[in-house]
């Protein structure tokens, strides 16, 4: 697609901003667990869906797609739980890259938006800095879509005073569930890859290509 210059960014919290493998390593083990499985075992590195399938594929389990969605929304319940109860300790940490990213933005007051799939309460209970409250965007409840509905990013977006979304540079790190919905909406989007390219991609998206990596 034509790449315009962009004149405001929405991040993705999970996995862009956020490291949040522990809390879907936990709550994924759980769910797992109390299903039965307690031979699983998962670092939370890559998609929670394709993990619960891959175990149940080896061990032969039928009806995998009706199983792996049962399973999925039990892992949500207990994810939930450990972010409200606040059981990861120290919070959930900014990616160190991302986060750099993140204060430029700051630093040079361009427009910024987070948006994230988990429900608002919780980014509002959870949220390590209290400043970033106002820009962060999730679902309204449990009954609202999660990705690939854009509900929480049609709202980041409305947020930012920037009016045409090609204007506008959604970074996530999910391509079937975050880079596609944001583009067919009409959004330029960068799929995050939590390394330097990304890194470097993402100023020059947005011309701040002046401030060098540490």
């Amino acid at each position: 697609m034509s790449r315009f210059q962009a004149e405001g960014v929405i991040f993705d919290a999970d996995g862009v901003l956020w490291d949040t493998r522990l809390v879907k390593a936990i709550s994924t083990q759980r769910a797992m667990w109390a299903a039965g499985y307690s031979d699983f075992r998962w670092d939370g590195v890559g998609r929670t869906k394709d993990a619960i399938l891959t175990h149940l594929v080896t061990v032969d389990y039928p009806a995998h797609e009706e199983a792996v969605e049962h399973l999925y929304a039990a892992r949500m319940r207990y994810a939930l739980d450990l972010l409200l109860e606040r059981q990861i300790s120290g919070g959930l940490v900014m990616q160190p890259w991302a986060y750099k990213i993140f204060v430029i933005s700051q630093a040079s007051n361009f427009p910024y938006a987070i948006y994230s799939g988990l429900p608002q309460e919780v980014l509002e209970a959870f949220t390590v800095h209290p400043e970033e409250r106002a820009f962060m965007f999730g679902r309204e409840s449990l009954t609202e879509p999660d990705k690939p509905g854009t509900g929480p990013l049609l709202r980041a977006a409305a947020s930012l005073p920037v009016t045409d979304p090609k204007r506008i540079l959604v970074v996530d790190d999910e391509y079937e569930r975050g880079i596609v919905p944001a583009e067919l909406a009409g959004f330029q989007a960068m799929l995050w890859m939590g390394d330097e390219w990304s890194e470097a991609e993402v100023k020059q998206r947005l011309q701040i290509g002046k401030y060098a990596r540490d």
